[in-house]
């Protein structure tokens, strides 16, 4: 559908940041190396002001241990 309708887009992996007026956004999955497709979901923190909201899309537990132990600031 996206070739067909001529949409353009980007694959989000791992370190893209961008912002949306003062609403930041960090993509914290998938990597280069990310081959399961249950866990190539997309994983994105974002942070507004004092607030941190993640967003997990449907990784499995043990992705979202590697993640918590990658980056100590994340916290559910």
């Amino acid at each position: 559908m996206i070739e067909e309708k001529n949409i353009t887009y980007e694959v989000g992996r791992a370190g893209d940041k961008f912002q949306v007026g003062e609403i930041k956004f960090e993509v914290l999955h998938p990597d280069e190396h990310t081959y399961n497709l249950k866990n190539s979901s997309l994983v994105l923190l974002m942070k507004y002001k004092n607030y941190k909201f993640l967003f997990m899309g449907d990784v499995d537990s043990k992705l979202e241990q590697k993640l918590i132990r990658i980056d100590r600031n994340i916290s559910a």
